[in-house]
């Protein structure tokens, strides 16, 4: 088997040094592992890549509001993130526990951005990301829920994402929303909110 030696390979009307495949056959095999100097990146691979990871603290108390509207009840289950380019996307992966003490109300959450003091309702403005409500005549249903979402903050400045919550008291008899009750057992279960930055 022969072998080809060379400093360096540059097409007939190229002006640095690279290798183009022809169109109809763009594939190459290589025997065993590739070393590649310098960064990967979407253009360089067809794909997108993940920038930055950044995991909120989990909150283990419990919460509570009575607010027809939306509210923090009090939660620290936010994440600060700052992208490294405008053009980045967020993804957030956020997870809480909630419910109400009358099977008569319902609650609802949401997400909010918070860029340098401007709050955006990620969410839809009444009925949040995530709802529910327990059968009329049972109390203390809690159940976990999650709450995914991919941001487009167009910004490189620190975004903050919070959760936020609200009590859909239907029979108006005063009841209220809990975050972090469990349905079962002692305790409270973390919520939390992790950003992850990409291209």
């Amino acid at each position: 088997m022969s072998t080809l030696k060379t400093g360096a390979l540059r097409g007939t009307s190229g002006t640095a040094d690279s290798v183009q495949l022809h169109a109809s056959n763009q594939s190459v095999t290589f025997p065993g592992a590739v070393t590649i100097a310098g960064a990967l990146t979407s253009s360089t691979t067809g794909l997108g890549k993940i920038l930055q990871i950044v995991a909120g603290t989990p909150d283990t108390t419990q919460r509570s509001t009575t607010s027809a509207s939306w509210v923090t009840a009090s939660s620290t289950i936010n994440v600060q993130i700052t992208p490294s380019s405008a053009s980045s996307k967020i993804l957030l992966l956020a997870c809480v526990t909630a419910g109400t003490n009358d099977g008569n109300d319902g609650w609802a959450g949401t997400i909010y951005r918070d860029i340098g003091g401007s709050n955006t309702n990620l969410g839809n403005a009444d009925a949040g990301m995530v709802s529910g409500r327990s059968v009329a005549g049972i109390t203390g249903l809690y159940a976990s829920t999650t709450m995914n979402w991919i941001d487009s903050p167009s910004t490189t400045s620190q975004c903050t994402y919070q959760m936020y919550f609200k009590l859909y008291d239907n029979d108006a008899d005063g009841h209220t929303c809990y975050i972090n009750q469990p349905n079962q057992g002692s305790g409270q279960i973390p919520g939390y909110i992790h950003a992850l930055e990409f291209t």
